[in-house]
């Protein structure tokens, strides 16, 4: 006796369309992340829906980098042109450190955001200035005393 089995195997629908990205959310550089000099990249893959709904979900990238490169994704917003199933999208925030004149003064500036692309809109880099450790007694000014403060016990600034 002589049995065949036959198997048919499930094929996923494909995407016929493309998917793209209208609009970016602005990303943020972790105060922590800067503080601490780290950098890298953070790759996040996006599934689009046909009505335009997304899911970001972290591939890789540095757990203090990757809270600001999801956060980002979630909230742009992305369009699926004549889809008929989910399309993927993938977005790589890379964080990088510059060197500058005054380190001191870097955490109180934003990072520049930079989107590098020839087709679609998929490298989106954060350029920041690398900070430091900064002594705050270094940047206070000594009062000038007038000659009256010699005999005087409260003396202004002169």
């Amino acid at each position: 006796m002589l049995v065949c089995v036959v198997e048919f195997l499930a094929q996923e629908p494909r995407v016929v369309g493309t998917v793209s990205l209208v609009e970016l959310s602005k990303p943020e550089y972790p105060k922590l992340a800067h503080m601490a000099n780290i950098v890298g990249d953070v790759v996040v893959e996006i599934t689009v829906q046909p009505e335009g709904t997304a899911e970001a979900v972290l591939v890789n990238g540095h757990p203090m980098l990757s809270s600001s490169a999801l956060a980002s994704a979630r909230m742009s917003r992305f369009e699926c042109k004549d889809c008929r199933g989910p399309g993927k999208y993938s977005l790589v925030y890379s964080f990088k450190l510059k060197d500058s004149d005054d380190c001191c003064a870097a955490l109180s500036r934003s990072a520049e955001i930079m989107s590098e692309a020839q087709f679609a809109k998929t490298q989106i880099t954060l350029l920041a200035e690398k900070s430091c450790l900064c002594d705050p007694a270094t940047t206070v000014e000594k009062k000038k005393r007038s000659i009256k403060c010699l005999y005087l016990w409260k003396c202004s600034a002169g």
